[in-house]
């Protein structure tokens, strides 16, 4: 399921960014090399997620379950 505009999350190595089109794409991200696996956000990012790609919730809520779990983590994050 993809989002209408992508999400850029920029991370702390210079000129590097993630272009996530997708909440599948979300979920991968968060299920790799994400560095805070045991934060608040980040738990509730997988499961708003999760519950979206099973027909259960809304994307504008995933997109900004994801959004929160990137700035936890030390992300900026842009449209």
């Amino acid at each position: 399921m993809d989002w209408p505009e992508p999400l850029v999350v920029e991370h702390k190595v210079p000129n590097k960014a993630l272009v996530i089109w997708s909440m599948a794409e979300a979920v991968n991200c968060l299920m790799g090399d994400w560095p805070t696996k045991d934060g608040q956000q980040y738990h509730q990012a997988l499961r708003t997620l999760m519950l979206v790609l099973d027909g259960k919730g809304e994307p504008d809520e995933a997109r900004e379950a994801f959004r929160a779990a990137a700035a936890e983590a030390g992300y900026f994050v842009h449209d």
